[in-house]
This record gives structure tokens, sequence and C-alpha cells, in this order.
């Protein structure tokens, strides 16, 4: 039996591989510090004004940063957490645009963009969970 050494493609292919996973993971890192940071100052109660926004925007940082963190060990993981947030961020945007707030009356751009959002993220997992079911995932 022969041995077949690695071609040069996929040499380069797994140097690629590995620069991508550590540039995940520093900026998975970055973004959970920024993430923590900004809801330990939400969470002192060191801000007047915007607190529960500040709070949103960390707890949004924390699930850009799940998937990130989550790609060198298990790129199924990461998927699945990044479908997560796009399904968190969609809810979150509808919430906002179609909540009634007094005295504020949402501009129908943008609940028309959130309903956008929200059809191309539906799609997407419908089609990602169609091409899974018939076998043509690569």
């Amino acid at each position: 039996m022969q041995l077949r050494a690695l071609s040069s493609s996929t040499v380069k292919w797994m140097r690629k591989r590995r620069f991508v996973n550590i540039l995940a993971m520093v900026g998975g890192v970055a973004l959970a510090i920024y993430g923590v940071l900004i809801l330990t100052i939400a969470a002192t109660g060191n801000v007047i004004e915007g607190r529960a926004a500040l709070a949103c925007g960390g707890a949004g940082l924390l699930l850009v940063a799940a998937p990130l963190l989550a790609l060198p060990f298990s790129a199924r993981v990461a998927k699945a957490l990044a479908l997560l947030a796009l399904v968190s961020f969609t809810v979150l945007a509808g919430w906002l645009a179609f909540w009634p707030q007094p005295g504020i009356s949402p501009d129908p751009l943008v609940q028309t963009a959130v309903v956008a959002f929200a059809v191309l993220v539906a799609g997407r997992i419908h089609l990602a969970r169609r091409r899974r079911l018939s076998g043509h995932w690569p």
C-alpha cells in the first residue's frame, strides 16, 4: 500500500482554513468582550437614558460573537448559532417596527424593510431545509 503526499492545493486550503479559524476566533473574542462590557455598563446603572437600548446592543454583540467563537470547533454549531442570531434580530426588528408606542408613529418604509428582512430569513431557512432533505447538502 502506497501513501500519497498531500497536493499543494490541499495544503493551501488547509492554511487558508487555519487563517479563517484564527480570524474568526479573534473577532469573536473581541465582540464578546465588547458585548460583555456594554452589558456590564448597562447593568451597573452608569447610564441615565438609553439603558435598555444599551443592554439590547450588548446582547446583540454577544449573539453575533457566538457563531464566530464556535466556527473553529464545529461548523454545524456555528451555522445554528448564526441562524439563531438572524431569527433573534428579525423578531426584535419586527417588535420595534410594529409595537405601538405612544407618540411615535413608525415609518412605513421601515416596516416594509422589516417585513422584507423577515421574508428573506424565512426563505433562507426554507431553502436550506429543502436542500438538506433532498440530499444535495455539500
